[in-house]
């Protein structure tokens, strides 16, 4: 079993795309026995997931693939490629 966590700030104009974003991991992380622990407060995301390293990797890669279309989707009163920007953003983040 591997895992790792993550905590960053996230601006108020980005907490429904972060919210939206961190629903998606959930679901997409259950099928792959991946266990997600996710907080949104005051501004501050934090995220920690915890499972096997190979399925780590393959959700990783699913994220990076999907993260953009759902954020883009998104009801936010940002622009959809400022949507796009935040998904990617968070994908750096759970990457590094």
């Amino acid at each position: 079993m591997a895992g790792f966590d993550a905590t960053f700030h996230v601006s108020e104009g980005d907490l429904p795309v972060v919210r939206a974003c961190f629903a998606a991991i959930r679901r997409r992380a259950r099928k792959l026995r991946v266990r997600v622990s996710t907080t949104v407060l005051a501004g501050t995301a934090y995220i920690a997931l915890n499972g096997q390293t190979y399925a780590l990797d393959i959700l990783l890669e699913r994220l990076r693939r999907d993260l953009p279309t759902i954020a883009e989707a998104t009801v936010s009163g940002r622009t959809a490629s400022a949507r796009r920007k935040t998904a990617n953003g968070l994908i750096e983040i759970l990457n590094r």
